[in-house]
């Protein structure tokens, strides 16, 4: 089932854990200097506390016209949204926010992780040109939840005349919040207006906000991801591409090539890499995931209805990459949403309701059965 990662990679993740705890050349040495400060800062020997490691994942349901429940017995009302929390370690699911509207016209909640910060964004009226996207920064406490006011506020924010549901031009980036504002136009005889990406810097609690204009673009099959205090913008295309010189739009012909070409780039950090596409659905089941500075993306192979998990190397402008596939498991589970975080990857089937938990770190994983349709899922890895 999990295939287990080549020495490189392996020794690429053991360096990065031993950089993150403070390890690397001088072992012994450090570690008396560190004990020597620890003595000094604790006199009494008293013994410190140590980090609590919490692992969430959320999901994101709607219910139909009759009640459901969740494995442990939680029920759920009818035609209602839920963000559901399920805790591995203890297989324990229950409801942490949910909204009372079904239709995603009126209003819609969703969860968003990143950077061990966890949101509830609530898009209300997102098809109307006075909707808004509505944020709520949660602490990461296990016991507390959203519905009954027992989760700790940290933050609430609001940006108006955003783009449609569905739109991933989007991200909080630290404390700024990066998004693609509404295109619209008048009547169908005049040209459309907006479309444009702003950026609200400096978000804070209660902060009501418009935006300002920002150089970053959001266009046809590109996306926004935000991970350690970085944006990121990923453009996929599937076969060759051609360029307007007068509008600069990319012009898709038909795939002679049978390629898929992701296109990546940062300020510090650019790559391409081209995959054979035959015997991929690509169409529907390729999604990214960033996770510190590295991007794993997964595909979902139609010869033998198998996914497989695939990781790029961070190196610096690495343009032609090779990506390095890590998973290659699980027949018949479509890929249909996909997050990680700090070596914990979650891929989520909405038919089934089913969620697979991969460890790359411990080498393990999990598939847990949730009984409800999934529209979403993100992943919380921390230590506080």
């Amino acid at each position: 089932m999990f295939k287990r990662i080549s020495h490189l990679i392996y020794i690429t993740i053991l360096s990065a854990l031993l950089f993150a705890c403070g390890g690397g050349g001088g072992g012994t040495l450090e570690a008396d200097d560190g004990a020597a400060a620890a003595d000094e800062n604790n006199p009494d020997d008293n013994p410190t506390a140590a980090a609590t490691e919490t692992l969430q994942i959320f999901i994101k349901t709607t219910t139909g016209r009759s009640t459901t429940s969740l494995p442990g017995g939680v029920s759920l009302e009818s035609e209602t949204q839920y963000i559901i929390r399920l805790l591995p370690d203890t297989q324990a699911a229950s409801i942490f926010d949910k909204n009372y509207s079904p239709s995603y016209a009126t209003s819609s909640i969703s969860p968003y992780t990143v950077d061990d910060r966890l949101f509830i964004r609530e898009d209300v009226r997102p098809y109307e040109p006075s909707g808004s996207h509505n944020y709520t920064e949660y602490g990461i406490d296990e016991s507390g939840v959203a519905f009954d006011g027992s989760a700790a506020v940290l933050m609430q924010f609001t940006a108006r005349d955003p783009s449609q549901l569905g739109d991933y031009c989007w991200a909080i980036v630290g404390n700024q919040y990066i998004y693609k504002n509404r295109r619209v136009r008048e009547d169908p005889f005049t040209p459309y207006v907006g479309g444009d990406m702003r950026q609200i810097r400096g978000v804070t609690n209660n902060f009501f906000g418009d935006g300002t204009a920002t150089w970053r673009r959001c266009t046809t099959n590109s996306q926004l991801y935000s991970a350690n205090g970085k944006l990121h913008k990923v453009f996929t295309s599937i076969g060759p591409a051609t360029i307007d010189g007068i509008t600069g739009i990319y012009t898709y012909i038909e795939a002679e090539s049978s390629l898929l070409n992701v296109d990546y780039s940062d300020s510090d950090w650019n790559f391409r890499t081209y995959l054979l596409t035959d015997g991929y659905d690509d169409e529907s089941h390729l999604h990214y995931a960033f996770d510190e500075d590295n991007m794993y993306y997964v595909r979902y192979r139609e010869t033998d209805s198998a996914i497989e998990i695939w990781t790029v190397d961070n190196a610096p402008y690495a343009y032609d990459a090779e990506p390095v596939k890590i998973y290659d498991a699980v027949p018949g589970f479509e890929p249909d949403y996909f997050d990680v975080d700090d070596g914990r990857i979650v891929i989520a089937e909405s038919g089934q309701g089913k969620v697979l938990l991969l460890d790359v770190i411990n080498g393990t994983e999990r598939i847990f059965d949730l009984g409800v349709d999934i529209y979403g899922v993100q992943v919380l890895f921390a230590k506080f």
